[in-house]
């Protein structure tokens, strides 16, 4: 039943839940190669520590007669919170009434290559994780516009990974009247 297949853990532990049918008695049951925890005849339950990355979790069943029978799930485990950090040589304080929006660059990283940045809520990039899947890493330079109106603008950049941890910076630039 759980986890399921390609699902998503913030946690490094994985509870590995679910139930066995058969006629025969099993009289052998692992979750990755481990003897289940808890196991009533039927249902099952097992509880793995496993590292951020991509995993297979691997059920593996043996009846009385010696058949086996198994089943694999691919799973994410993802404990590490993004990072985002607007470059500060490239962030001014203060442009005047007619310069044009100023372009920030923003370093983005996390230990997976999926993640979305955000400005004030707006999408503004998109990564799409790598296949075949596998924790590749990400650190990246990309380049922002700053939409600016006179006055004092304020700014919020959010960084979100593939499991949902977010990592956010808050600033602010001021634009001269005219």
């Amino acid at each position: 039943d759980t986890p399921a297949f390609f699902s998503y853990n913030t946690s490094s532990k994985v509870t590995v839940a679910g139930s066995i049918e058969d006629d025969s008695n099993i009289v052998s049951l692992k979750v990755n190669g481990q003897a289940v925890t808890t196991f009533d005849g039927e249902k099952f339950s097992h509880t793995l520590t496993l590292a951020d990355g991509v995993h297979p979790v691997n059920v593996e069943a043996i009846d009385e007669f010696g058949n086996k029978m198994a089943i694999t799930r691919r799973i994410f485990v993802d404990t590490t919170k993004p990072t985002i950090e607007a470059v500060k040589s490239s962030l001014p304080k203060t442009v005047s009434a007619n310069a044009k929006n100023p372009v920030i660059k923003v370093n983005v990283g996390d230990n997976f290559d999926e993640v979305r940045v955000y400005l004030n809520g707006s999408e503004v990039f998109y990564k799409p994780i790598s296949e075949p899947y596998a924790m590749l890493g990400y650190k990246q330079t990309i380049d922002i516009e700053l939409p600016l109106v006179s006055g004092k603008n304020s700014f919020e950049l959010k960084v979100v990974d593939l499991v949902g941890h977010e990592a956010t910076q808050k600033f602010s630039v001021s634009k001269q009247g005219k």
